[in-house]
């Protein structure tokens, strides 16, 4: 299996099993049918000439690892994905941009790590409650899209420190305390739409510029 520069999948099948391709490093292209729900952890781990992948309406889950070291150039994340695993993407450092759907209810800490030539994303999850740490790459990344059906900002979404840009589309965000932004002891409180703590954007080190769509109103709790 060495020498396989190009994985499908039949029909019927719901699952694509833990470290099924893992380190098949010639691998270019995948496409993956509808009806799968699941990619297991480490599925195409270490396949680091894949380059397109193709992702079915039905996934529910990515799971940790999955995509980790590979050379992914782009993708289209499902509306229907519902999970996002640790170090999902790790290290795809030809992947310039993702949209987060709006689907996502959980976003696991480096899912985007050392994606180091990623520069921006798209937020489009609507009630994503639960996150780790680190998940963007804090290197050349410059710009944050919030999404308009966007309702919580959880912990560490805004984290990166090199950060200039934060495009802000929804209309009223409840914004989860510590969203740790740098490292320097400046603290940033934009109150039009934070309202939990002031220290969600603490440490700020850098010139930030919030673009409003519309003005989100402050809240109160």
């Amino acid at each position: 299996c060495s020498n396989v520069s190009e994985v499908s999948f039949g029909e019927n099948i719901q699952q694509i099993y833990k470290g099924l391709c893992q380190g098949l490093s010639k691998i270019q292209k995948v496409t993956i049918p509808e009806g799968v729900e699941i990619i297991g952890s480490c599925a195409f781990k270490g396949c680091s000439s894949i380059e397109s992948i193709s992702l079915p309406s039905t996934l529910k889950c990515i799971e940790k690892y999955a995509f980790a070291d590979a050379k992914i150039t782009e993708i289209e994340l499902p509306e229907g994905l519902n999970e996002i695993g640790v170090s999902a993407f790790y290290a795809n450092n030809s992947l310039k941009s993702v949209t987060i759907p709006k689907s996502i209810t959980q976003l696991s800490a480096t899912a985007f790590a050392e994606c180091n030539n990623m520069i921006s994303a798209t937020y489009n999850a609507a009630q994503c409650n639960s996150t780790g740490s680190g998940i963007f790459p804090d290197d050349k990344f410059k710009k944050l899209t919030i999404g308009k059906d966007v309702e919580i900002i959880p912990n560490y979404i805004i984290q990166p420190s090199s950060i200039k840009v934060i495009e802000w589309n929804a209309k009223a965000v409840r914004v989860y305390n510590t969203l740790n932004f740098g490292s320097s002891n400046t603290t940033a409180t934009p109150t039009a739409i934070l309202a939990d703590s002031v220290t969600a954007f603490y440490g700020c080190n850098s010139p930030i510029i919030i673009s409003y769509a519309e003005v989100p109103p402050a809240l109160s709790y």
